[in-house]
């Protein structure tokens, strides 16, 4: 049996063949372009991203020929797309980095409180979610705003394509700001306190291993797909790549070390949060939660950086090994477009401080590195503090097939980092979806438990974790003094 997964990364779009069992057989990538108009927008076409999507499933099945396919899945980054009356985008889709609705969380924060909108909806109010950027439609584009009929993950839009059917998962309901986790159903009192009519709420969501269509003969044909595949909602790509990274072990947390790091772990009972700095998520069925966070860059800063200093970060590697912890006094700030969990600083920018005449490229690479393991660490200790403490982390996604980064990581953090055998997590978990939806829905854990193969651990040294714990200290102080990192939700 196997599956088609298409992801839509913040990078790249990829399309993959995964085998019963995990493994990926052929994969396919292709950039994608997104569209900033300026400062704080990020947008990315519907139309465009299509196109991508068809030029790598393309690519792929002309590379394997005669492949059966079982049913096909897609996640991709978190981002909205309103709709018409005519269930047709009525512009391009909204991501999560876009940051234009500040003032949309200031004046929604005067009317419901912070703990209040935590204890609801599992999460701080942020402008990344969708509640905030349908106020600001609202706002500044009313004409615009009666116009949407209802509104959907960027994911959702490519599955309408693929079926004609207008549907989204859990945790794209999640991530609206309305929808009541604990209970399993938007909260349509919230909507209406904050000043959104619940007609323009998403449609009711589905759990990611449900088929909510098929193939279509209109995609068929553009495609060369097989017309009544079946298609399952999928799931964002962070969610995605939870199930791919082995989330089944309640004494383990899943990093997913991509564009932005997630570290999350499952719990069976609602977590007391009250740092309000993690966000908490539906799990793959109603009796589990998924907990932990989404940070700000850290992959796409790396490759920020290989751009600026005009250096790969692979020709430097080695050198990292004779950086001590602390880089000699340098800290890098690494939030290039906000700081997202813990620290929850939507206006932060990336920043340097102590830079000396001393310092070389490979203090700058292992800062950037330790500033982003520096949330890592807050992060489990945040967990900890509500009753989930992670005695390992799993790792996947493309800075896991680094050693060097794993290991600054596990110092770090002072917990051994295990990567896994395939880094490749959301496309294994967009084919876990599509395997336990043939199988009736319902098996994501098993199917996560059977498919993971962890590598060996790369353990902390504990010597320089103790140094970490006081150097954390120094950049949490430059994260909350520099005069970049303003706004803070």
């Amino acid at each position: 049996m196997t599956f088609l997964s298409i992801d839509i990364g913040s990078s790249t779009c990829r399309a993959a063949l995964v085998s019963d069992g995990g493994g990926v057989r052929s994969i396919v990538r292709h950039p994608m372009d997104f569209h900033r108009k300026h400062t704080p927008y990020v947008e990315i076409d519907c139309d465009h991203a299509w196109s991508v999507v068809k030029t790598v499933v393309d690519r792929l099945l002309a590379e394997n020929q005669e492949t059966d396919i079982a049913a096909i899945g897609i996640s991709a980054m978190l981002g909205y797309v309103p709709l018409g009356q005519d269930q047709l985008p009525l512009g391009p889709a909204i991501l999560y980095a876009d940051n234009r609705a500040v003032q949309e969380v200031d004046d929604l924060l005067r009317i419901v409180s912070g703990p209040e909108i935590h204890r609801i909806t599992g999460r701080r109010a942020t402008p990344e979610l969708l509640a905030p950027k349908l106020l600001w439609f609202k706002t500044h584009q009313p004409d615009f705003y009666t116009r949407i009929r209802t509104v959907f993950g960027l994911k959702d839009e490519m599955v309408r394509r693929l079926t004609g059917v207008v549907a989204t998962d859990m945790a794209h309901a999640n991530y609206s700001l309305l929808f009541d986790v604990g209970k399993g159903q938007y909260d349509r009192d919230l909507v209406r306190a904050v000043g959104l009519e619940a007609d323009k709420l998403p449609p009711e969501p589905v759990f990611g291993d449900q088929v909510v269509g098929t193939v279509n003969a209109p995609a068929a044909v553009a495609m060369g797909l097989k017309a009544g595949t079946p298609v399952v909602a999928g799931s964002s790509d962070g969610t995605t790549a939870m199930y791919g990274g082995g989330l089944h072990e309640p004494n383990k947390a899943v990093l997913v070390a991509g564009s932005t790091d997630v570290l999350m772990m499952p719990s069976d009972s609602y977590p007391l949060d009250r740092s309000m700095s993690l966000s908490i998520n539906t799990g793959p069925d109603a009796s589990t939660l998924l907990v932990g966070g989404a940070t700000g860059y850290s992959g796409a800063a790396l490759q920020r950086f290989e751009i600026l200093m005009n250096r790969p970060f692979d020709s430097i590697a080695a050198d990292l090994d004779q950086v001590p912890p602390g880089s000699e006094g340098l800290v890098v700030l690494p939030g290039l477009g906000g700081e997202r969990a813990p620290y929850w600083r939507s206006g932060a920018r990336g920043a340097m401080h102590g830079l000396t005449m001393a310092h070389g490229p490979e203090h700058l690479f292992k800062a950037l590195i330790e500033g982003t393991s520096y949330r890592i660490r807050r992060l489990r200790s945040a967990l900890a503090d509500a009753g989930l403490r992670a005695e390992a982390v799993k790792v996947v996604g493309g800075l896991g097939a680094s050693h060097r980064i794993n290991r600054i990581r596990a110092d770090v953090t002072g917990v051994p980092m295990c990567p896994l055998a395939q880094l490749e997590a959301t496309c294994v978990g967009t084919a876990m979806f599509c395997k336990s939806a043939l199988e009736g829905g319902g098996a994501l854990l098993d199917i996560s438990r059977s498919w993971s193969h962890p590598l060996e651990a790369i353990a902390p040294d504990l010597n320089k974790t103790v140094l970490y714990d006081r150097l954390a200290g120094s950049f949490e102080a430059c994260l909350s003094h520099d005069r970049t990192n303003g706004h803070a939700n």
